[in-house]
């Protein structure tokens, strides 16, 4: 019989069931999640393709992957959104990163820092150490550094190699080798030192120098080379190279920077070499040696290594050295001790300037050639004259 009673539209919401949302055709049935994440920096998503390797993907593949998946396209009477939209709304509000790509020295997978999530795309290539002999490399060390250098070179990238493997990053000097030319110091950076830092290196002369702001292809490089570049050996480029080697020896955090995007703070486990030719014009592209930076360069002179090949033996001569370095990497993991009077507890092992380059590279700084300049001109006399007067005055004479 009718009743007195009227329901307000509130009482009537809670006789009402709310709307549910079944993924597939069934509602019981439990479809297979999607590892995707968004990537709010490039306003896309991230998915993972059949051989497990992160792919960009725009919002059309990852609706594809989902239909592929069982996901319906379409809501049901009743439902506000389809199956399809809310997972993607899931994605894009729960599994957001604030960078995604390869950082140095991180494996693949989600890392955080204050900045938010950081999505690593891809990660380096450790070479597993294997027990084992490497003449080859030794050879090749020892002739080019000599015995007493080479302890210094074997404990600076022992340190970078262990880091890498254990994931505890520490710092590490920027590594200096100058000498004659082609004398296989370069060949040691690419064939070296760059496998066994993960494989991946950046040219990075142009961003150390002040040439550009942006470092987006250098953030995924644990190996930041310097080599067989024009040099300016203009005062203000030298200084910014001294900065940048500060800040990438001393600091653990770095901006990436994109052209075009916001910078985004990352922490890449970074190793900087620098080869050069000892002439003149090449050492002077070397930041001023001042206090502050003395102790974050480990500067080394090469000579010419023993066993370099011919030209139609080159490539034997890689594939011998490519396949010492699992020996050669348990030789810097589980076989070689940094000897105690060059340990550093702060780089593990302590920076080294070879007296004849930091002679020559000291006679070359401009405050030493004015120095000549002034005594030659002023003083040259058996009985040097005294100068009283303006600044302006003394730069008229000289």
């Amino acid at each position: 019989e009718p009743s007195d009673k009227v329901e307000t539209h509130d009482e009537q919401n809670q006789h009402s069931s709310e709307p549910t949302i079944s993924t597939g055709d069934n509602p019981s049935e439990q479809l297979p999640e999607i590892d995707a994440h968004y990537d709010c920096l490039k306003n896309s998503y991230w998915m993972k393709n059949s051989r497990g390797s992160w792919i960009p993907s725009t919002e059309g593949q990852l609706r594809r992957e989902l239909r592929k998946l069982g996901y319906r396209n379409k809501p049901n009477a009743g439902e506000h959104v389809s199956p399809v939209d809310e997972k993607i709304s899931e994605i894009h509000l729960d599994r957001d990163v604030r960078f995604a790509g390869e950082v140095a020295g991180h494996k693949v997978g989600l890392i955080e820092n204050e900045d938010g999530r950081i999505l690593v795309t891809k990660g380096p290539k450790i070479i597993e150490p294997v027990k084992g002999d490497w003449p080859t490399i030794k050879e090749l060390l020892t002739s080019l550094l000599g015995e007493d250098q080479v302890d210094y070179f074997y404990g600076w990238l022992s340190s970078a190699y262990r880091a890498l493997v254990t994931g505890e990053f520490t710092a590490g000097q920027a590594l200096v080798i100058a000498g004659e030319r082609s004398n296989g110091k370069s060949f040691v950076q690419k064939y070296i030192i760059t496998p066994m830092l993960g494989g991946r290196a950046g040219m990075a002369y142009r961003y150390l120098s002040g040439g550009t702001q942006f470092n987006a292809d250098l953030i995924g490089a644990e190996h930041l080379i310097v080599a067989d570049e024009v040099p300016s050996t203009d005062i203000r480029s030298r200084k910014q190279l001294g900065a940048k080697i500060k800040d990438i020896v001393a600091n653990e955090d770095t901006s990436y920077h994109a052209k075009g995007k916001d910078a985004v703070r990352v922490s890449p486990l970074w190793r900087l070499s620098i080869t050069l030719n000892n002439e003149p014009e090449n050492l002077l592209m070397l930041p001023p040696l001042e206090e502050s930076l003395e102790d974050k360069i480990m500067m080394l002179k090469s000579t010419m290594a023993t066993n370099l090949p011919d030209q139609d033996q080159r490539a034997s001569f890689r594939k011998k050295i490519q396949s010492e370095l699992p020996a050669f990497a348990n030789f810097l993991f589980n076989e070689f001790e940094i000897p105690v009077a060059i340990r550093c507890s702060r780089y593990g092992v302590k920076h080294y300037h070879n007296p004849e380059l930091s002679a020559q590279l000291q006679s070359l700084a401009p405050e030493v050639k004015l120095d000549e300049i002034i005594v030659s001109v002023l003083f040259d006399t058996p009985c040097p004259e005294k100068f009283v007067g303006k600044a302006s005055e003394l730069e008229k004479r000289l």
